[in-house]
Parts: C-alpha cells; structure tokens; sequence
C-alpha cells in the first residue's frame, strides 16, 4: 500500500489561564483557541479491483481549535517553569473521501467503482503536552509548549458515482 502525505500548517490564537504557586510548584488552569488551517491529504493504492487498482483519497481540514487544560509545573532554576498540561480539546473537522479503481473521468460503466463521501463539524477529544515558560516581568511570560491533540474518529458514508 502507498501512502503520499502533506501537511500546510499556519495559524493564530489566544490563550487565557490562572496560575497559583506554592514554593517550587505551579498549578494553574488555561484555555486557549487558535484559528489553525491545518490541512492533510492521504491517498493509498491497494488491491485490483475489477478494472483497475482501488484507489483512496482522503482530505482533512482543521479550521480552528480550542484546548481547557489543567497544568502543573515546577520551577527548578529562576524565573523558568517546567510544567505538563492536559484536558479537553475541541475543533471544526471537515473530512472529504473518494475511492474509485479508475481516474474519476472515467466514473461510468458495469466495472468501474467510483464513491465519494464528506463530513464536517466539531469534534471532542482530549490534548497533553509539556512546555517550557520564563518569567521575564511581573505578571509576562514567553513559552514554547507541545500540545497532542485527539479529536476523535469520524465515520464517512460513500455515494456511489456514475
């Protein structure tokens, strides 16, 4: 099976959170919503099917998305904070599939398969990650942070073409 993968990442957001430290350790709670345009396309060519090789396309697109988390950390030199983070994530999902064993030029006739499906809306799931943050002000942070973000699966449902 061939898969062929491309991803075009840009995007914007905010964040908003509160933080209450104890000693060495932070706890705190953040939300955040980023505009995303994330996009992904996948094809993969598998078995012959009658009269041609089943082809599949899949398109996703991630327009925006929004995490609450709860974080804790720990200050282990100066200014700099350590921490982990995880919870709710959230997005608008659209999901586009076709499947056909011909080029869809050629969608007509007794042998060919060709089907087409999409879906969109928000999806849940669940995000983690880490992070990294120094506190250069009173009150002014900058961080670099990973989040893993899992909205779920989404079921298509093909129409038959041609």
């Amino acid at each position: 099976m061939f898969c062929d993968n491309r991803r075009v990442l840009r995007g914007a957001g905010g964040q908003i959170g509160y933080n209450y430290q104890s000693g060495y350790m932070v706890a705190g709670v953040e939300s955040d919503l980023s505009y995303a345009d994330l996009r992904k396309a996948d094809s993969a060519t598998g078995a012959w099917y009658i009269g041609g090789t089943l082809t599949t396309q899949i398109a996703t697109k991630l327009d925006w998305f929004g995490t609450v988390r709860a974080r804790l950390g720990v200050l282990p030199a100066g200014n700099f904070l350590l921490n982990a983070t995880g919870g709710l994530a959230y997005g608008n999902v659209e999901t586009a599939t076709t499947g056909s064993n011909l080029p869809a030029m050629y969608c007509v006739g007794a042998f060919v398969y060709c089907a087409a499906g999409s879906t969109a809306g928000v999806s849940a799931g669940w995000t983690a990650g880490g992070g990294l943050e120094y506190a250069f002000a009173h009150h002014w942070t900058v961080k670099a942070k990973y989040l893993y973000l899992d909205l779920g699966n989404r079921s298509v449902t093909f129409s038959r073409l041609g």
